[in-house]
């Protein structure tokens, strides 16, 4: 991570409120659909769900058998 910078990202959703936030803090949740093609697999979601916890999430492309990581940490939570 790098001091001083923010990523913000704000979407609107047609799901249940819950749905959405489970999407983006249960790692059972994004397992099944963080990853960047179809075909591609995330092998690794960790998520310590609480205010200065990290989120990491590894994708792993098929077709070259490489992995692709990244990661962040949580400011604030409200479901």
């Amino acid at each position: 991570m790098i001091a001083g910078h923010t990523l913000r990202m704000e979407r609107t959703y047609q799901a249940p409120a819950q749905a959405v936030f489970d999407a983006w803090t249960s790692e059972e949740v994004m397992r099944r659909w963080f990853h960047a093609g179809h075909d591609w697999e995330t092998t690794e979601a960790e998520v310590d769900l609480r205010v200065g916890g990290t989120v990491r999430v590894v994708m792993r492309n098929p077709h070259e058998d490489v992995k692709y990581g990244g990661g962040g940490q949580y400011t604030e939570i409200d479901p």
